[in-house]
């Protein structure tokens, strides 16, 4: 039994072993050696989702919606693992050469070994006899069945190892943790808020990509009229996610962006921007303006009124105005009127905050309008007056104390000598006419070598009054050792309302003496003012600045003198000071005094007083002329004479000459006279006087607006009828004059009044009212005047009580023959036609019977009268302009409800021929013009009288006019 598990065990060893070189191969293909490794592109790839999530919250708005957008971003873990392919090398080694070789000796000799003969013989193919052989598995031994088992195994195995593949998946290795795309978050909730105005509304969100209407947004909103006048509005989104809250502001600036807000306090007001449709009749929009205030004082705000009618009998829909204005603050301000039914009127107001600084000015500003349905309205135009707020203006005086105060060293002459310190007192006045409020004065060095300033350098004046002055004292010190000769300091004055307009900065500069300081003598003396004025220095020296005035014979206390200078005791707004005089300007000898000597007030001498100007002509600052040139005559006064004059016209400079006139006696001031003919342009010309003195300073401007009007545009035409001959002679017999009246007429009114002239002769029903409809299709300027004229037959009927008027073509029937009169022209067709043309100005002449039947109030002419008088004062031009600035519809008629005559045959009418004496009249009234009042005058002492009156839309106040060529 013991022998037999041997046996069988080194059988199975050995079949093991005899395989090797196979198992060999495999475990070096696990182990890639003598292999080639591949690894495969595209490792597979693991995603583990994590609770890490980002989120965002996008607010933003267009046109009238708000739109919120919330979105949140997961996050993964990403692991990958590769694919390894395993491919063993095709060419065997040395060792494994070997081993096939001794494990296929070993399989042949275990084989043959075993081979035993049977005891039978055959037969080969050759014939030859040989004995059988068979294998005796049961007489090999245990190793030569290992052998016989393993060696083909082994080359089974060395087969397959050789040319097989083997892939092998590597461990899964980490990459990192991503983002997921950005996902729309749905179902959550938000809220807007207006932190401004206490309001918000929470909302659920349903795609997480949510539009929101401005207007649904602020239903149940407070007071939403707050939004008509606010600059800017917040809107503000928030949320939560994830515990975190988030949020986002919007500030809305821009017209555009506050136009959603707006139109909700339009619609709060009543005015409807939403609603649009198609009237089915025609609206007629009518707009009056008015301002709440003008002129009005710059830094006020400025409201105007607009309002418009609706005189149509169809509806207005989204009716705008805007603002042209070529000033900012004016221009491109918007007006909603919305919705205006037949009837109706809506007035909007547009308010405007004038800066504090604006100059008087007249801004123009002009408001055009807009309509769903392009029924819009004439623009208007006006104008509104800024008047300047009064500015203030500083001058100053200032004098060097170099001894007798707490903080000065000197010797007292008023003048820096090396080794003094001196106080620099600066007297301040407010010479404009405004206040000033926070005024500062500082004084600072400008060169800083062997020169000091002791103590403050700025000053605190608080307020100065128009005409106050106020003192500003600094301490300044020349070492003994300082090089330069001349002190030059800097004066800055400021104040707080009108910024760098009214600053004031100077340069000041003082003389140092290179003398040793001379001693003063001490004197005590009364003198008198010699010269005709006698100038007050602030030092003894012609070197330092004028400080005062005296005038002759004033009396003086002398309490010090050097050389050829007088030390003076001066009074100056109440305060003791003192100046210094030339000897020769006053007198000490007690026999040269004055008998009328008295103790006079100096006059202060400011070092920046600008010169000033009087304006002489023209008279007044704003004027409309005719000329194309405008004579400016000023005075300018200074004392210290005028380096030149510039007058502006309309942007563009031109140096003037300027005449010095003698000095007022007792004054150091000079008048110089200014005269210059400037050319004027059409239309507005705006023109500043200036003058500079000897030191640069400028004058204040005289500014004059001369607005030089362009003839008006306008075409006088004159439409004249004359029937003579009739197709039915019975009624209408021939008449003789009207063709000859009308061309009389014509010739008068083209000859001498410049009128355009058709005359229609003998003419049908229907080339009258075709003639009338075709002066209705001209296009006409608003200062266009139409005479139509009209001489033939007429007739009148009864009808149902009511009179009707008639005018007789050339083939109108006879009465009985055309009793529906449809050959007729009524008067009721004709003033409805005329009524129709578009031109504003029209005078309808009629010389027929019947014709004062043409409107039921039969009125005199003199209802014109009055009214159409010029005035004395008034020129051509601004008559004109006046009297053509309302419409006008008037009629003139030779008579009643009567017959009147045709005449003598190539005489003219009695009617015609007092037209044409008015027409002819001499002089043509005052300024060559004829109005409705002077015609009148010729004809009312006609017989029969005349009628004359207004039909259909005629304004009050209304006139026609006959100006000669």
């Amino acid at each position: 039994m013991t022998s037999k598990l041997i046996r069988l065990t080194i059988i199975v060893l050995f079949s093991m072993s005899s395989v090797g070189c196979s198992a060999v191969r495999l475990m070096q293909t696990r182990a890639g050696v003598a292999v080639t490794k591949t690894v495969e592109e595209k490792p597979e790839e693991r995603r583990t989702p994590l609770t890490r999530r980002d989120f965002q919250l996008d607010f933003s708005a267009s046109g009238s919606q708000l739109g919120v957008r919330l979105e949140y971003r997961p996050y993964y873990s990403l692991e990958t693992q590769e694919i390894v392919t395993y491919t063993p090398d095709a060419k065997a080694t040395t060792a494994e050469l070997l081993m096939g070789l001794t494990t296929s000796s070993l399989f042949v000799w275990a084989f043959v070994d075993n081979l035993v003969e049977t005891g039978e013989v055959a037969v080969n193919d050759d014939g030859e006899l040989y004995n059988v052989t068979e294998f005796d598995w049961d007489g090999a031994s245990s190793l030569q069945k290992a052998i016989i088992i393993g060696v083909p195994l082994d080359m089974v195995l060395s087969y397959y190892a050789g040319r097989a593949k083997m892939k092998v998946q590597e461990p899964w290795k980490k990459k990192g943790e991503f983002p997921d795309a950005w996902q729309l978050l749905g179902n959550h909730p938000y809220r807007i808020d207006l932190p401004d105005h206490n309001f918000g509304k929470d909302y659920q969100s349903r795609t997480g990509n949510d539009r929101i209407h401005v207007r649904q947004f602020l239903t149940g909103i407070r007071n939403p009229i707050a939004f008509m006048d606010v600059d800017s509005v917040s809107v503000r989104a928030s949320t939560d996610f994830d515990g975190k809250g988030y949020k986002k502001t919007l500030r809305f600036t821009t017209q555009s962006q506050l136009q959603p807000f707006r139109e909700v306090a339009l619609a709060d007001k009543g005015i409807d921007m939403f609603s649009t449709g198609k009237p089915r009749l025609m609206p007629r929009p009518e707009v009056t303006f008015q301002w709440n205030e003008n002129p009005l004082q710059a830094g006020k705000v400025a409201s105007l009124w607009v309002t418009v009618k609706n005189t149509g009998k169809g509806t207005l829909y989204r009716l705008t105005a805007l603002t042209v204005s070529p000033d900012a603050t004016l221009n491109n301000r918007e007006l909603k009127f919305g919705k205006i039914d037949p009837g109706d009127s809506m007035s909007v107001s547009v308010a405007f905050k004038i800066d504090k600084l604006k100059r008087t000015q007249d801004i123009p500003i002009q408001i055009r309008f807009a309509e769903y349905n392009d029924y819009v309205p004439r623009n208007i135009e006006s104008l509104l007056r800024v008047v300047e707020n009064p500015r203030p203006k500083f001058n100053y005086a200032y004098r060097v104390v170099d001894g007798g105060t707490a903080t000065s060293v000197g010797n007292g002459d008023g003048i820096f000598q090396r080794g003094e310190s001196a106080d620099i007192q600066v007297t301040i006045r407010n010479s404009g006419s405004g206040s000033a409020a926070g005024v500062t004065a500082r004084l600072s060095l400008l060169d800083r070598v062997g020169v000091e300033i002791y103590g403050d350098t700025f000053v605190n004046l608080q307020t100065l009054n128009s005409g106050d002055t106020k003192l500003a004292s600094f301490n300044v010190g020349v070492k003994g050792n300082a090089s330069i000769n001349t002190l030059r300091l800097k004066l800055s004055i400021q104040e707080n309302n009108f910024g760098t307009e009214t600053h004031l900065t100077e340069t000041i500069s003082l003389p140092i003496s290179q003398v040793t300081a001379p001693k003063i003598k001490d004197l005590n003396l009364i003198a008198w003012i010699t010269s005709n004025s006698a100038q007050v220095y602030n030092g003894a020296s012609n070197a330092t600045t004028i400080r005062a005035e005296l005038p002759q014979d004033s009396q003086v206390k002398v309490s010090g003198q050097i050389g050829e200078w007088y030390r003076v005791e001066l009074n100056i707004q109440d305060q003791k000071t003192t100046g210094w005089i030339r000897s020769e300007q006053l007198t000490t000898a007690k026999s040269e005094r004055p008998s009328h000597s008295e103790e006079k007030k100096p006059q202060v001498v400011f070092q920046n007083t600008p010169p000033t100007l009087t304006l002489l002509e023209p008279e007044q600052h704003e004027a409309v002329v005719e000329e194309d040139e405008l004579v400016i005559q000023a005075l300018a006064v200074t004392n210290k004479g005028i380096k030149n004059a510039v007058v502006t016209v309309n942007g563009k400079n031109r140096n003037i000459e300027v005449h010095r006139r003698n000095a007022t006696q007792q004054s150091s001031q000079t008048v110089f006279r200014i005269e210059e003919s400037v050319p004027l342009s059409y239309g507005l010309n705006t023109i500043e006087l200036r003058v500079y003195d000897i030191n640069s300073q400028t004058s204040e401007p005289i500014v004059l607006a001369i607005t030089r009007e362009r003839e008006e545009m306008r075409n006088d035409y004159a439409l004249l009828f004359g029937v003579n001959s009739y197709e039915h002679f019975d009624p209408w017999h021939k008449l003789t004059n009207p063709i000859p009246d009308a061309e009389a007429i014509g010739n008068e009114l083209k000859n001498r009044y410049g009128f355009a002239v058709e005359v229609v002769e003998d003419p049908s029903r229907d080339e009258v009212l075709t003639k009338i409809n075709e002066y209705a299709r001209k296009q006409y300027n608003d200062n266009d005047q139409l005479l139509i004229f009209f001489a033939g037959h007429g007739y009148y009927e009864e009808r149902n009580n009511i009179g009707i008027g008639y005018l007789v073509a050339s083939d109108t029937f006879p009465p009985e023959a055309d009793r529906g009169k449809s050959s007729y022209i009524s008067h009721g067709d004709l003033r409805e036609r005329i009524e129709n043309i578009g031109c504003e100005h029209i005078f309808l002449i009629v010389d027929a019977c019947f014709s004062g039947a043409f409107d039921a109030p039969v009125a005199q002419f003199n209802r014109a009268r009055g009214a159409n008088r010029i005035p004395d004062d008034v020129t051509k031009r601004q008559f004109i302009k006046q009297s053509l600035a309302y419409k006008t519809r008037w009629y003139l008629t030779s008579g009643g409800k009567e017959y009147v005559s045709d005449g003598t045959p190539n005489q003219h009418s009695p009617f015609t021929r007092r037209v044409l004496d008015a027409l002819r009249s001499t002089g043509g009234g005052k300024h060559g013009i004829l109005t409705l009042e002077d015609i009148g005058r010729y004809v009312e002492k006609a017989t029969p009288q005349p009628r004359a009156g207004e039909f259909g839309t005629n304004a009050p106040g209304s006139n026609f006019l006959f100006i000669r060529k």
